[in-house]
């Protein structure tokens, strides 16, 4: 497979988009196909917040050009409402969602349009070893999929990870986020061919403050360059990259999305 980076946003479909990015008398309906005159990629993030119903995410795939590609998010039951304090060791079993969740997203494939599922765990989700079983059990259950895990614990940063990562294929997402003890590091890791790379915001005085404030953060050219220097020192590493800006307020996720492409790698 040629070297491909691809970059696009977290979600499409947001109110305060129009007027900065699309224009006033584009329909709802219309946002992705607008969206897809500019990026070839898009994550698409609804789906953790309900389960997916599969004519629903059929409808959005055939309404992009040939070539572009979803990444779906996994649904909360995955990644957050399977825990619980009263549960030792928690994450264990898969959620009752799973085969609907696998079904929708799979009317999709008929497309080509999706390869990669992104599970994205909670701070309180850290590294132990019936943790790192369960998101195994993941990957074998998404088993056509690539996987791609996003970790908000720094924990889960060691050689242990890495090498399961690598074993079973899983792909290990890096982020970019506030200095926070605790946090991820802006660090570049790579543990499969397929890497994946989510902008979220440097603001540490709005992480703790609610979503709509965490994501309010427009990144700097001299930060983007930052990781063009990551991306280019692990050009070997890697045969696909998605990168995604989160930083969706306002359309400042577009902003800094097209800023990117315009880098040189």
């Amino acid at each position: 497979m040629d070297k491909k980076i691809l970059i696009g946003t977290s979600g499409w479909s947001y109110d305060d988009w129009v007027g900065n990015f699309y224009p006033s008398h584009l329909k709802k309906n219309e946002f992705i196909l607008y969206y897809s005159q500019y990026f070839n990629v898009v994550e698409i993030n609804f789906t953790y917040y309900s389960l997916p119903n599969k004519y629903a995410l059929r409808s959005i795939a055939k309404n992009v050009p040939f070539g572009f590609e979803f990444t779906v998010k996994l649904h909360s039951s995955f990644t957050h409402q399977v825990y619980s304090e009263s549960l030792l060791p928690p994450y264990t079993e898969l959620p009752k969602e799973s085969y609907e969740f696998l079904n929708a997203v799979d009317s999709m494939r008929s497309f080509g349009s999706v390869n990669v599922l992104l599970g994205q765990f909670p701070q309180s989700f850290a590294y132990s070893e019936s943790n790192l079983d369960y998101i195994v059990k993941l990957k074998n259950f998404f088993k056509d999929y690539v996987l791609a895990i996003e970790f908000r614990n720094n924990t889960w940063v060691r050689d242990e990870v890495f090498r399961v990562f690598e074993e079973e294929g899983i792909t290990f997402v890096s982020v970019d986020e506030p200095d926070i003890r605790g946090l991820m590091p802006r660090e570049f890791f790579v543990t499969n061919r397929i890497g994946y790379i989510r902008f979220h915001s440097r603001d540490a005085t709005k992480w703790y403050k609610g979503e709509k404030l965490r994501y309010d953060y427009l990144y700097s050219e001299g930060e983007l360059l930052e990781w063009v220097d990551k991306i280019k020192s692990s050009r070997d590493k890697f045969d696909k990259l998605y990168v995604f800006f989160n930083n969706c307020h306002n359309g400042q996720a577009v902003t800094n999305a097209l800023q990117f492409k315009n880098l040189q790698f």
